[in-house]
């Protein structure tokens, strides 16, 4: 495989862009050659040029494509259709996005470039751990299916989406897995008085100090309570598995098409179940 030429939107995001930016400059095989920025950003990218919009990169060496680069995006929801529509205007085909809450608008328009030679990988939550929880939620579910399932997420008082895009990973593989439609019985906390349905998922979000991220899930059966759980210690560990996902879609042989996670981990359950 040839040197991966990486274009990052975010580079200076503490959580992950920044850590998915020191661990490409650390790599052998991966160069970042730009960094996308806001109109306020001025720090410094070493062995990068800043730009404001990806039609401000500079011209590659001779025989390289725009379009061979994998494209980061590490931006809020509210920002990652325009981004990506500017990145496609400009000769991009291949993007990792590490964007968590996605609006359906922008989930209509990738899927709409996958059909027509785009590839993505699309990951709420890069770690390797926290998409085998995923898995596990799923067999769970498969073998408990009349388990009433409740899940707890906490995170750094920062972090602005609620809940978190591993919860809702985890409450999706727990729907696919009892072939139901997650809008139908997904609850965001609790409140007020009356009993819980038996099908329902209930995701609580907890914000508060510094905590990476700490996900735990219940199924309670019977007389017995099982659970999965997950804590994150460190971002690191999300921008070393953002660099394996961008190596794994800078395969020359990887189809067109929406990839996530367990795609790369070869999780197959959740690859069986469609979990998105």
């Amino acid at each position: 495989m040839q040197m991966g030429r990486v274009v990052i939107v975010g580079p200076h995001g503490r959580k992950l862009g920044g850590p998915v930016l020191q661990t490409i400059c650390d790599s052998s095989d991966i160069r970042a050659i730009a960094g996308i920025v806001s109109q306020k950003d001025s720090n410094p990218l070493s062995g990068c040029v800043l730009c404001r919009s990806f039609g401000d990169i500079p011209n590659l060496p001779s025989g390289d494509e725009r379009g061979d680069i994998v494209v980061f995006y590490a931006v809020k929801a509210d920002a990652l259709q325009e981004r990506l529509a500017e990145a496609v205007e400009n000769g991009f085909t291949r993007h990792v996005i590490g964007t968590t809450a996605i609006f359906d608008t922008t989930l209509v328009l990738i899927a709409k470039l996958s059909l027509h030679g785009h590839t993505f990988l699309v990951a709420p939550n890069f770690s390797a751990g926290a998409n085998r929880g995923a898995e596990q939620c799923a067999r769970f579910a498969r073998d408990m299916p009349d388990a009433e399932v409740e899940i707890i997420e906490m995170h750094h008082s920062r972090k602005s989406d609620a809940p978190s895009g591993t919860a809702l990973l985890w409450a999706r593989a727990v729907a696919a897995a009892r072939g139901q439609g997650l809008r139908d019985i997904l609850k965001l906390g609790r409140h007020g008085s009356g009993l819980r349905t038996q099908e329902e998922i209930c995701i609580h979000s907890v914000r508060l100090g510094n905590v990476t991220g700490r996900h735990e899930a219940f199924f309670a059966s019977g007389q017995e309570i099982v659970s999965v759980k997950h804590e994150a210690e460190s971002s690191a560990l999300f921008a070393e598995n953002a660099v394996n996902g961008i190596r794994w879609i800078l395969d020359e042989v990887r189809f067109s098409g929406v990839y996530y996670m367990y795609d790369v981990l070869g999780l197959d359950l959740l690859h069986e179940l469609s979990v998105s």
